[in-house]
């Protein structure tokens, strides 16, 4: 993963109007912060999710340190999640401009299914994926 230049100023952030699709999540929804998380990471998941949220129906800006300190990243963190959802196509950027188009729905790749824990995986048929072959049972509710 090639490291993004250390921004500063603001950064500006545009909707594809890309389709769902069939098997595609919303990136704004819970689906997507349970399925992404083990593969994109926590702080690359929420950004992307946040993005997607305020990016659905205008363009958006933020301050480098002000969306930094959103999830608690220092600046170089953030460029990291940044260049994170860019390698997983979450994001693409425009050119050398700190400026970036947000998919704001997407097809998980069957690996990262696949390598969800076994306990995330009971989640995918809910979310209406196909299922591990061997899925383990969810734990009962307590109380």
């Amino acid at each position: 993963m090639s490291p993004l230049p250390d921004f500063t100023g603001t950064l500006a952030f545009v909707a594809s109007p890309s389709p769902c699709g069939v098997g595609g999540i919303d990136l704004d929804s819970d689906e997507a912060l349970v399925i992404l998380t083990p593969t994109l990471g926590p702080s690359a998941t929420l950004l992307a999710h946040r993005l997607a949220r305020y990016c659905a129906n205008a363009p958006c800006t933020f301050g480098v340190d002000e969306l930094g300190m959103s999830f608690g990243l220092g600046r170089q963190l953030l460029m990291r999640a940044l260049a994170r959802l860019e390698l997983f196509g979450v994001i693409t950027r425009v050119g050398d401009a700190p400026a970036w188009v947000v998919r704001l729905h997407i097809i998980p790749d069957k690996r990262w299914l696949a390598q969800l824990p076994a306990y995330l995986q009971c989640d995918l048929e809910r979310f209406g994926h196909v299922p591990s072959p061997n899925p383990v049972q969810p734990a009962p509710p307590v109380g």
